[in-house]
């Protein structure tokens, strides 16, 4: 990341809530998520918002460290045994559907190469499963590869990436085939 990011900016990209918040207030859409810290919020995300849904660690990369839940009871049985850790979770319903990532180069504040790819297995399959990680390149013109080019550059242009290395994770939703943005990680070369 460029040095010139504050501390703000930074967050988007180590914390998936501020990941979340940023890319909603961008309109980016994201998986409906909710902050673990108001019981009331979480009360009100459980019941309006259909399971299952996965408990994310905010500052851990991909899946180390995600629970998945069907039971609204589970949910909150694990954001109990939290105790004082339960503000660094993000709760977020789950969106079945194939994982993508797209890897870019960026160079004063343009992305100048960017590479889209697919997981063979989703993250979490491979975390908590124990089956091979595997992915592969899709071809430079396909429409998913463009429209997901296209989705990471509003991204991390919308997150203030200057200069660096990015990966950046998304979902298309079995459901409607739509692209939801998951978390980012960049890095300053």
């Amino acid at each position: 990341m460029d040095s010139t990011l504050g501390e703000t900016a930074t967050r988007f990209f180590r914390d998936k809530l501020a990941m979340r918040m940023r890319a909603q207030e961008c309109q980016i859409p994201v998986p409906e998520f909710t902050a673990t810290v108001n019981y009331d919020r979480i009360g009100k995300f459980l019941s309006s918002v259909p399971g299952p849904w996965v408990l994310k660690p905010r500052l851990m990369a991909g899946a180390i460290g995600v629970k998945k839940f069907h039971h609204h009871q589970d949910v909150w049985d694990r954001i109990h045994s939290l105790g004082d850790q339960q503000s660094f979770f993000v709760l977020e319903r789950f969106v079945p559907g194939a994982i993508f990532h797209v890897d870019s180069l960026w160079r004063k504040g343009e992305m100048v190469f960017a590479l889209a790819s697919a997981y063979c297995t989703p993250p979490l399959e491979v975390s908590h499963g124990g089956v091979i990680f595997t992915t592969r390149i899709l071809p430079e013109e396909s429409a998913d590869a463009r429209a997901l080019v296209a989705l990471n550059e509003r991204v991390l242009k919308s997150f203030g990436l200057r200069d660096g290395v990015s990966h950046t994770e998304f979902i298309r939703a079995n459901a409607d085939g739509s692209f939801y943005f998951l978390e980012t990680s960049a890095r300053k070369q």
